[in-house]
C-alpha cells in the first residue's frame, strides 16, 4: 500500500496590491508596482502586476538582481520576473521527508 506524504500545506494570496517602498542594507533597491493578484502556494512564488523594481543585493539567502522591474533571483529562491511580474520557486520551502 502507497502513502502519499507532503503535498501543498498552505497557500496564501493578496489581491491588488500597491507597492512603494525603499530598502537599504543587504539589500539596496526602489519599489514600485502594482500587483492584481500575489501568491504563495507550496515552494511556489507568484505575482502578476506591473512594476518598476530596480535593486541588487542579497534578499532571503538569495542574490536578487532586478531593472525596471526584470531581473533573476538566484540562491536559496531561483525565479524571474519581467516588467512586476514574477515567478519564484523558494528551496528553503521544500520538505524533505
Amino acid at each position: 500500500m502507497l502513502e502519499k506524504k507532503g503535498g501543498i500545506q498552505t497557500v496564501a494570496f493578496d489581491v491588488l496590491v500597491v507597492n512603494v517602498k525603499a530598502q537599504v542594507g543587504y539589500y539596496n533597491g526602489v519599489d514600485l508596482g502594482i500587483n492584481l493578484i500575489s501568491a504563495k502556494a507550496s515552494v511556489f512564488d507568484i505575482s502578476l502586476g506591473v512594476g518598476l523594481s530596480t535593486g541588487f543585493g542579497i534578499m532571503s539567502n538569495s542574490i536578487d538582481f532586478k531593472i525596471a522591474g526584470t531581473g533573476l533571483i538566484i540562491g536559496q529562491r531561483i525565479g524571474f520576473s519581467a516588467f512586476g511580474s514574477e515567478f519564484a520557486i523558494d528551496f528553503g520551502r521544500c520538505l524533505v521527508m
